[in-house]
C-alpha cells in the first residue's frame, strides 16, 4: 500500500525492511538496513513534478541478513517508482551484496529514468561508488556542495520536532560488524566510538573503530574486503580522515602508492596495546619483488620493489609486519627489495615490523617528516636509507650482513631538511642472521657529503665494527661535510669503549650534549602520537649465557607412520595412485610447490630409485619425505635420489656441481630419503651426494648419503640423526657446521681421511661433531688390514672437528689425524679433539701431537646447544637419542711405554714374619704406569768460536754464462679475403583481420569422418596363425537434426611483389686464444778438456733434459648467423580497448656464412747455447765429476692475428607475406543434406593354445542426414601470399679469432762450449765444447667455432613490435 503524498516529513532511526516505498519526504540517520532477498531494490520513491520530496539516506549501514545466502552483487540500491524519483545515500556503508550499477530501472521497457535524483556521496564499503565502478549512467556521483543540500536541516528544514538527543546517540549495535548475523536481524557488539582523526591513538586492537573500512582473510568477516589493495581503492578522494582495520592474517600483495588529500590510518589487529610493541603484532602485509642495481635498468627505479608505499601526507601505521620476501637469504647480490618506501609528510610507524635484505626502508621525500616507535626494522645492506628527516624511538635494528653499514643517509646541503636520529634505540644482529657479525657492521656510511646521522640514548651491540662509521667507498669517500655523531650511549660497540678506532675513523664525533631533541629536529609534533613515548624503555640485546653444560632435551620418536602422506604433500610416485595429483618426477613436484617464504613445500616421495640432479631453492622450507615403513632404520630406505656425475677437482668448476642433491634454499628437511652419486672411484675426481649452502640450513634423519671422494659438502648448517655417510677421500668437508648425532660414517677405502673441515677463523662458528656415532667400514667392503683410515686433516689452519662417546673402528690409524701434505701441513691452528671414544680405533697411544683429548670443560663447547647459534631449525619430534653431555663415556685406558713398565699388570711381593705373633704384616709394591709431560730447561753458558778459512785464488778472469732460458714474441698477421653469393631466402609474414557480413546460402553437403579403433580378446583352440581381414559396411539413414552452428574455412591466395633496397652490413667478431708450447730438450753431453802441468784429464758430463713452455696466439674457424628481420622499437604499451590498424608487412632475411681459418704451420729455430766460463781457484781434481740435471724453461710468446675479410653478396631474394583475415560470416542456409562417413578400425587378438591370430577389420558407415534451414556463423579465415623481390645485398664481415694450441717440443743433444781455467799445482785445464743448432718445427692447428647474430633492417621496414 503507498502513502499519500500529504504525509509528514519522517526521519527514521531504524529500520528493516525491503522496500521503502512512499512518496513523503523521508531523512533516514544512522539506519541498519538490510536486505534479505537477492535481486530485490532497497528503496522506490515517486516525486511529484515541481514538488521537494524524496529519501535521504544519511550515515547508514546498508548490509544484508542471515538469510539472504551467498550471491552478492545483486541487489540495488532503488529503483524510480516514477521518472522524479529521487534517493539520495551518503556517509554511508554500503555492503558487497548491492550490484556494482548501484540502481536499476523500473522495468526493461518502461525505466523511468529521465528525471531522476539517484546520488551518491562519500560511501565507504565494497558495494559503494568506487574508481572504476560502472555506476547507472542515471545515477550521480555528487560533489561535497551538492551533497550539502540533503543535510538534516537543509532537506528537513524545522528540525524542532526531532528528538536530538535521540538523533545523536551513537546505535546499539557496531557499525563495522564483526561477523555474519546468526538469524533474521543483525546485531552486534559496541564498537569503538573514536574517529579517525589525524593524530587520534587507536582505542583498541580488537575492535574496529567507528566507521573504519574493514580487511580480513578472504572476507571472512561481515563487510569487510579480502584484501587490503581493494579497501584502499574504497576510500574517498577528499579530505576526510579514514580508517582501514585490518583483521588478523597475512596478505599476500604489493599495496599501491597511498595518495589521498585527507588522512589514512592503519590499524593492525592486536591483543596488546596498539602501537606498544611490534612482538604482538598478527597482520602480515607481504611481497616478493626485487630489482637488480647493476646496473640500475633505464626507467625503473628502487621504489617500486616496495611492498607498502606512500605518497600523502598524514598516514600513520598501527602494529602491522610488513615483509618484502624476496632474496631474503641474499643469494642474488646488487639486487634491492624493499619493504617500505616512503614519500610524503607526517607520516608515522608504531610497534611496526620491517624485513628485507638490501634497502630495505627507503625514506623518500627530500623535505619530508617521518617518526618511527617501537618498531623493528631489518636487512643487509644500507637497509635504512634515503633522504627524509626521520626521528627513530624505541626501535631495534637488526643486521644480517658482515661488512655492511645499516644506514646510508643523504642531504643535499648543510641546510636541507633530512637525517636520521636514533633515540633509545637497539644496534644488534637480526634474529634471522646466520652468520657470526661480531665487530663486522657499521653504523652508516654517507649517501652524499652532507649525510647526517646521530645516534643516542642507545644500546650499541658487539656487532658493530671499533670504528664504528665507514666511508662509502674507497675512491669516493663522501665524508667531506658530513656529521656523523653519537651521544649517551652504552653497550660493547658504543664510542667509549672504542675511542681509538673511532678517532682513527676521523670523521664521526661524540657530542657532549643532545642538541638533536624531537621537538627541535621535527616541523611539528601535533601530529605524532606520544602515548607510550615518554614510559619507552630502551630495548636489550638477547641474553646470552656462556657455555655452561646444559644441554638440550629431546623427548621424541623416530619411529612413526611413514607410509601416509602428510596432509597438503605433493606426491611424486612411479605409478598412479587414485584420487591422488601425482608428479612423476621429484623436479616436478618442486616446479609446482608453493614460491613464498612462509609456507612449507612438502613433497612426499613414493618408493623407488629416481634418476636426478637436484637444486632446491626455495626461499623457504622445503621438506622430502620418503616412504618407509620403518623410519628408524636408515637401511629399510626405500627412496633412492641418484645420479652418476663427477668434478675434476683440479678444473676451474666447483666440486658443488657434482652434487645429486644440492640445498641452497633457507631450509631443507630429509626424512628416510638415501642420495647417491654413482660416479665411481677416479682420482681427483669429486662425487658429491648432498651439499648444502652457506648460510642455509639441512637436516636429515634416517637417510643414507653415497659418494666417494667428496661425498657431503657443508658450507652452511647440517644436523643429521641415525644417518648413513659414505665416501673416502676427504669425504664429508667444507666450512660450515656439522653435527652428527647416533650416525654411521663409513669410508670405503683405507688411506684416507674422513673430513676436511675449515674456519673462516678460528672463532668462527663452524665445525664437525660427530656424537655418539660409529666409524665402520662401508658396507660389503672387505677392511681386513685397514690401519691408516685417518679422522681428518685441515683444509686451513682453522680446522675444528670433535669425535665424542663414538665407536671407532680398527682400520683408525695410530695417530687418528693427519696433516694437509708434507709441504703444507697447516696442522698449527687447528682443533681436532677426541672425547670418551672406545673401539679398536680409539687408543689415544700415538696420536698426532697437534690433536688432544679433551677435558670435561673443553668438551663443553661441542654440546649441541652451545655449538650453533640457533637450534630452532632442527626437527626434535623424531630425534630419541639425548645429545652428549660431559661426563658421558669413559676415557679409553692409558699407554704403556718400555721405560716404565713391562707390562700393564701390577706386581706385588709379600714378606711374611717367621716369627709365632698373631699380627701379620704384608708388603705390596704395586708399580703403575702414568702418562706425564716432562719439561726440561737447559742453560748454556757463553761460547766462543774461533774459525780459519784460507782461500787461494788465481787473478784470472771468471766468466759467468748466461741463463739458457729464453723469451720468443713471434707476431703473425694473415688475411684471407672471399666473396660468397648467397641463395634467396623466403619469410612468410602473417596478420589477421576480422570481417562481419551476413550471407545467404543454399545448404550445402557435409561430410564428416570419424575414426574409432577397438582392442578385444578371446581365447580359442587353433594353431598359430595371423589373419589381416578389412570390413566395410556401409548403412545409410535420414533424419532431421536441430539447427546448428557450422564453422568453415576458405584460404584465399594473393601474391605480390616488392623490391627493398639493397643494404650493406659491417660486422667484427673476434676472441681471444692461447698456444701453449711444451719443449723438452733431449739429455746433452759436455766434454771437458782440462790441461793440469801439462797433462789432459777428460771429464764426460750427461746432463738431463730440460722442459720449455712457449705461449702462441693462433686463428680459428668463425660460423657466423645473420638474421635481419625488421627495425627494432621499444615496446609499445597496452592500450584498453583501443584499436590498431594493422602493421605493414615487415622482411626478414637470414644470411649463413661459414669462414674457417687453418692456422699457419709455424717453425721455429732456435740457435744454440754458448756459454764461456773462467774461475781460478785452489782445488783437487779427480779422474772424472758428474753434473747434476739442469732443467730450463723457455717462454716463448707468440701472437698471431688472423685477420679475415668476407663479402657476402646476396643475390635477389623472395620473401613471400601470407596475411590472413579472419571473417565471421552469418550464413542463412535452407535445408541441407549432411552425409556422415564413419570408420571404425576393430584390432582382435585371438590366442589358441599357444597360438595367436589377430585381425585387423575396418568398419565404414555412411549416415546422412537432412537438416531444416539453418542459420550458422562461419569464421573464415583468409590467408593471402604475397612475394617480395629484395635486392642484390653484399654484406661484408671482418672476421679476426684467436685460439689456444698446447704442443710439446723435444730439441736434439745441445753442444756447448765452455772455457775453464783451474789453478792447480800451477797447471791449466781448459775443455772445450762444440754445439749445434738445435732446431725445432712446430705445426699447430686450430679450429672453435663462433656464433653470433647480428640485425639489419632494410630501407623502409617497419618497425618491430612487442
Amino acid at each position: 500500500m503507498r502513502r499519500s503524498q500529504d504525509e509528514p516529513f519522517q526521519i527514521l532511526r531504524y529500520l528493516l525492511t525491503l522496500p521503502p516505498i512512499v512518496f513523503s519526504t523521508a531523512y533516514f540517520h544512522q539506519c541498519y538496513i538490510a536486505s534479505n532477498t537477492p535481486g530485490a531494490c532497497i528503496s522506490a520513491q515517486s516525486r511529484t513534478a515541481g514538488t521537494i520530496s524524496g529519501y535521504v539516506f544519511d550515515s547508514c549501514y546498508v548490509t544484508y541478513t542471515s538469510t539472504y545466502g551467498s550471491s552478492f552483487g545483486l541487489s540495488y540500491l532503488g529503483r524510480p517508482y516514477n521518472n522524479f524519483s529521487t534517493a539520495i545515500y551518503m556517509n554511508s556503508y554500503i555492503d558487497k551484496h548491492i550490484n556494482a550499477a548501484g540502481w536499476q530501472v523500473w522495468q526493461t521497457n518502461n525505466p523511468q529514468t529521465s528525471d531522476v535524483t539517484f546520488a551518491e556521496f562519500n560511501n565507504t564499503g565494497p558495494g559503494s561508488w568506487q574508481a572504476g565502478t560502472s555506476r547507472a549512467s542515471f545515477a550521480t556521483n555528487l560533489t561535497a556542495t551538492q551533497a550539502s543540500q540533503y543535510t538534516l536541516g537543509s532537506w528537513i528544514g524545522d528540525s524542532s520536532w526531532i528528538d536530538m538527543t535521540a538523533y545523536n546517540y551513537v546505535p546499539s549495535y557496531n557499525w563495522t560488524a564483526t561477523s555474519a548475523p546468526a538469524s533474521g536481524t543483525t546485531t552486534g557488539p559496541s564498537g569503538s566510538t573514536s574517529t579517525s582523526t589525524v593524530n587520534a591513538h587507536p582505542d583498541s586492537g580488537t575492535e574496529p573503530p567507528q566507521y573504519a573500512v574493514l580487511v580480513s582473510p578472504n572476507g571472512a568477516v561481515n563487510g569487510s574486503y579480502s584484501n587490503v589493495t581493494a579497501a584502499l581503492a574504497s576510500l574517498p578522494s577528499d579530505n576526510t580522515n579514514q580508517t582501514i582495520f585490518i583483521y588478523a592474517g597475512t596478505y599476500n600483495e604489493q599495496l599501491p602508492s597511498i595518495n589521498r588529500p585527507g588522512a589514512v590510518r592503519f590499524i593492525g589487529y592486536t591483543q596488546g596495546s596498539p602501537g606498544k610493541n611490534y612482538t604482538d603484532n598478527q597482520v602480515t602485509i607481504s611481497f616478493a619483488r626485487g630489482l637488480s642495481v647493476s646496473p640500475l635498468p633505464a626507467g625503473h627505479s628502487d621504489a617500486e620493489t616496495a611492498t607498502v608505499q606512500t605518497a600523502s601526507n598524514r598516514i600513520s601505521f598501527y602494529n602491522l609486519n610488513i615483509i618484502n620476501s624476496d632474496n631474503l637469504d641474499g643469494s642474488e647480490a646488487s639486487y634491492v627489495t624493499l619493504a617500505a618506501s616512503i614519500y610524503g609528510n607526517d607520516i608515522g610507524f608504531y610497534a611496526c615490523s620491517f624485513n628485507g635484505w638490501q634497502d630495505t626502508l627507503l625514506t623518500g621525500a627530500t623535505a619530508g617528516y617521518q617518526y618511527y616507535e617501537s618498531c623493528y626494522l631489518g636487512g643487509a645492506i644500507d637497509f635504512i636509507w634515503g633522504y627524509s628527516k626521520a626521528y627513530f624511538k624505541g626501535c631495534t635494528i637488526g643486521a644480517k650482513r658482515a661488512s655492511s653499514a645499516i644506514t646510508a643517509q643523504s642531504r643535499a646541503s648543510a641546510s636541507a631538511i633530512g637525517g636520521y636520529i636514533f633515540d633509545q634505540c637497539l644496534f644488534t644482529a637480526a634474529p634471522d642472521a646466520t652468520v657470526d657479525l661480531t665487530n663486522k657492521v657499521y653504523l652508516g656510511r654517507p649517501y652524499s657529503a652532507y649525510a647526517l646521522v646521530v645516534i643516542k640514548n642507545s644500546y650499541i651491540d658487539k656487532i658493530i665494527n671499533p670504528s664504528g662509521w665507514k666511508i662509502w667507498g674507497a675512491t669516493d669517500p663522501r665524508t667531506d661535510h658530513i656529521t656523523f655523531a653519537e651521544y649517551n650511549n652504552v653497550g660493547p660497540s658504543n664510542w667509549e669503549n672504542n675511542v681509538a678506532a673511532r678517532k682513527a675513523f676521523g670523521n664521526a664525533t661524540l657530542l657532549t650534549s643532545d642538541t638533536y631533541s624531537l621537538a627541535s629536529v621535527m616541523d611539528s609534533t601535533s601530529w605524532i602520537d606520544q602515548t607510550y613515548s615518554n614510559g619507552i624503555v630502551t630495548p636489550q640485546p638477547s641474553t646470552v649465557t656462556a657455555p655452561s653444560g646444559g644441554n638440550i632435551t629431546v623427548g621424541g620418536s623416530s619411529a612413526y607412520n611413514g607410509t601416509v602422506p602428510p596432509t597438503g604433500a605433493l606426491i611424486v610416485s612411479k605409478q598412479p595412485i587414485a584420487g591422488q595429483t601425482v608428479y612423476g618426477s621429484i623436479q616436478d613436484a618442486l616446479n609446482a610447490a608453493p614460491t613464498s617464504s612462509k609456507t612449507n613445500a612438502t613433497i612426499f616421495i613414493y618408493p623407488g630409485t629416481y634418476e636426478e640432479k637436484l637444486i632446491v631453492n626455495k626461499s623457504g622450507s622445503t621438506i622430502f619425505m620418503g616412504y618407509s615403513d620403518a623410519t628408524d632404520d636408515y637401511s629399510s630406505n626405500q627412496v633412492t635420489i641418484q645420479q652418476s656425475y663427477g668434478e675434476d677437482t683440479q678444473g676451474d668448476g666447483s666440486d658443488v656441481d657434482a652434487a645429486t642433491v644440492y640445498a641452497t634454499g633457507n631450509y631443507f628437511y630429509a626424512y628416510n630419503v638415501n642420495f647417491r652419486n654413482n660416479n665411481g672411484t677416479q682420482q681427483n675426481i669429486a662425487s658429491l651426494g648432498f651439499a648444502v649452502k652457506s648460510s642455509k640450513y639441512a637436516f636429515m634423519h634416517g637417510c643414507q648419503i653415497y659418494g666417494n671422494q667428496d661425498t657431503l659438502y657443508i658450507s652452511g648448517s647440517m644436523f643429521t640423526f641415525k644417518t648413513y655417510i659414505e665416501g673416502n677421500i676427504d669425504f664429508i668437508f667444507g666450512a660450515g657446521a656439522g653435527y652428527f648425532l647416533n650416525s654411521t660414517i663409513a669410508p670405503n677405502e683405507d688411506g684416507d681421511s674422513i673430513t676436511a673441515q675449515k674456519r673462516t677463523t678460528n672463532t668462527t662458528k663452524a665445525g664437525f661433531v660427530f656424537d655418539q656415532c660409529s666409524i665402520l667400514p662401508a658396507t660389503g667392503v672387505n677392511a681386513a688390514g685397514w690401519k691408516n683410515v685417518s679422522l681428518g686433516r685441515p683444509w686451513n689452519n682453522f680446522a675444528n672437528v670433535a669425535y665424542v662417546d663414538s665407536f671407532l673402528f680398527s682400520g683408525v690409524g695410530a695417530a687418528g689425524w693427519d696433516q694437509w701434505s708434507k709441504s703444507a701441513p697447516q696442522t698449527d691452528g687447528v682443533s681436532y679433539g677426541e672425547y670418551h671414544n672406545y673401539g679398536p680405533g680409539a687408543s689415544t697411544c700415538g696420536r698426532a701431537s697437534f690433536s688432544s683429548q679433551l677435558t670435561d670443560a673443553q668438551v663443553v663447547q661441542y654440546q649441541l646447544s652451545n655449538f650453533f647459534l640457533t637450534t630452532s631449525w632442527i626437527d626434535f619430534s623424531v630425534v630419541d637419542v639425548q645429545p652428549f653431555v660431559p661426563g658421558i663415556g669413559s676415557a679409553p685406558p692409558g699407554c704403556v711405554t718400555s721405560s716404565t713398565v713391562s707390562s700393564l699388570t701390577a706386581s706385588s711381593t709379600s714378606l711374611l714374619s717367621s716369627s709365632t705373633a698373631s699380627l701379620v704384616t704384608v708388603y705390596t709394591t704395586k708399580t703403575y704406569t702414568d702418562n706425564e709431560i716432562a719439561s726440561t730447561t737447559v742453560s748454556n753458558g757463553a761460547s766462543t768460536s774461533t774459525s780459519t778459512l784460507v782461500v787461494t785464488e788465481n787473478d784470472g778472469t771468471t766468466v759467468t754464462p748466461s741463463p739458457i732460458l729464453k723469451t720468443s714474441f713471434v707476431k703473425a698477421t694473415s688475411f684471407v679475403t672471399s666473396t660468397l653469393t648467397q641463395a634467396p631466402s623466403t619469410v612468410t609474414i602473417k596478420s589477421t583481420e576480422t570481417v562481419f557480413q551476413t550471407v545467404s546460402s543454399a545448404g550445402k553437403a557435409s561430410t564428416i569422418k570419424s575414426t574409432q579403433t577397438v582392442l578385444a580378446t578371446s581365447t580359442v583352440s587353433g594353431k598359430p596363425a595371423t589373419i589381416f581381414s578389412t570390413v566395410t559396411i556401409l548403412a545409410t539413414s535420414s533424419y532431421t537434426p536441430k539447427p546448428s552452428v557450422v564453422k568453415a574455412t576458405t584460404t584465399v591466395y594473393i601474391v605480390s611483389t616488392s623490391t627493398p633496397k639493397p643494404v650493406t652490413i659491417t660486422d667484427n667478431q673476434g676472441s681471444l686464444s692461447t698456444v701453449y708450447s711444451t719443449i723438452t730438450p733431449k739429455a746433452a753431453s759436455t766434454t771437458s778438456t782440462l790441461s793440469i802441468s801439462g797433462a789432459n784429464v777428460v771429464k764426460t758430463t750427461s746432463l738431463k733434459g730440460s722442459t720449455s713452455t712457449v705461449s702462441v696466439t693462433s686463428f680459428k674457424t668463425t660460423t657466423k648467423k645473420t638474421t635481419v628481420t625488421c627495425s627494432p622499437t621499444p615496446a609499445a604499451r597496452l592500450l584498453r580497448r583501443a584499436l590498431f590498424g594493422r602493421a605493414a608487412g615487415t622482411t626478414t632475411i637470414t644470411v649463413n656464412t661459414t669462414l674457417t681459418a687453418f692456422p699457419k704451420t709455424s717453425t721455429i729455430s732456435l740457435a744454440g747455447s754458448t756459454f764461456y766460463a773462467t774461475a781460478t781457484r785452489t782445488s783437487s781434481i779427480f779422474p772424472a765429476s758428474t753434473l747434476k740435471a739442469s732443467t730450463s724453461t723457455v717462454l716463448s710468446t707468440s701472437f698471431a692475428t688472423a685477420s679475415s675479410i668476407v663479402t657476402e653478396s646476396a643475390s635477389a631474394a623472395t620473401v613471400s607475406s601470407i596475411v590472413t583475415k579472419s571473417s565471421v560470416v552469418t550464413e542463412a542456409q535452407p535445408a541441407s543434406t549432411i552425409t556422415s562417413i564413419a570408420y571404425v578400425t576393430a584390432y582382435t587378438t585371438v590366442s589358441e593354445g599357444g597360438s595367436t591370430m589377430s585381425s585387423l577389420k575396418t568398419v565404414s558407415s555412411v549416415v546422412t542426414e537432412t537438416e531444416p534451414q539453418t542459420i550458422s556463423t562461419s569464421y573464415k579465415v583468409i590467408t593471402s601470399t604475397s612475394v617480395q623481390t629484395a635486392a642484390q645485398q653484399t654484406v661484408t664481415f671482418v672476421n679476426s679469432a684467436d685460439s689456444t694450441v698446447r704442443s710439446t717440443t723435444t730439441l736434439p743433444a745441445s753442444t756447448s762450449t765452455i772455457f775453464k781455467t783451474v789453478t792447480a799445482k800451477g797447471s791449466t785445464v781448459t775443455s772445450t765444447v762444440s754445439g749445434t743448432v738445435a732446431t725445432k718445427t712446430t705445426t699447430v692447428k686450430a679450429t672453435s667455432t663462433v656464433y653470433s647474430t647480428a640485425t639489419k633492417s632494410s630501407s623502409g621496414a617497419p618497425a618491430c613490435t612487442a
